[in-house]
């Protein structure tokens, strides 16, 4: 995590801005970041994806127009799906029409995992068994 100097990032491209305010953006150098108060949070592991969840709150087909193909959806739902709030892989289930079948069979066990937890509201056991049998 590093800050940003003078209140501008100059190797940057403000892609899209997220309800709670934050930033995504694509620094020069090809790496995906959030911006939040004057720091940048690259997108490389669970942990920083988690930053990026507010992005599920928007619609799929819009933000896919915004952020362009290159954005990394398959680590992003990824991580939403794993997460521990249902809330965030509630609305992950909704964003994977967005990847490729190659992608969302990478992702067949959390599916799996999601049809057999209870704790998981209806609507999205019976999403993930969709996505499943459409494998």
């Amino acid at each position: 995590m590093s800050n940003i100097k003078g209140g501008k990032m100059s190797n940057s491209e403000k892609k899209l801005t997220m309800r709670n305010g934050n930033g995504i953006c694509l620094l020069n150098d090809g790496q995906w970041v959030v911006m939040s108060n004057n720091k940048i949070l690259p997108l490389k592991t669970s942990d920083d994806f988690w930053f990026s969840f507010p992005i599920l709150e928007c619609s799929p087909q819009p933000t896919k127009e915004k952020l362009g193909d290159d954005f990394p959806y398959n680590e992003l739902l990824k991580h939403a799906l794993c997460s521990e709030s249902k809330y965030w892989s509630s609305l992950a289930l909704q964003w994977l029409e967005l990847i490729s079948l190659d992608e969302k069979i990478k992702l067949k066990e959390i599916l799996e995992l999601i049809v057999l937890d209870k704790s998981h509201p209806q609507r999205s056991r019976h999403l993930a068994r969709k996505y499943l049998k459409d494998m």
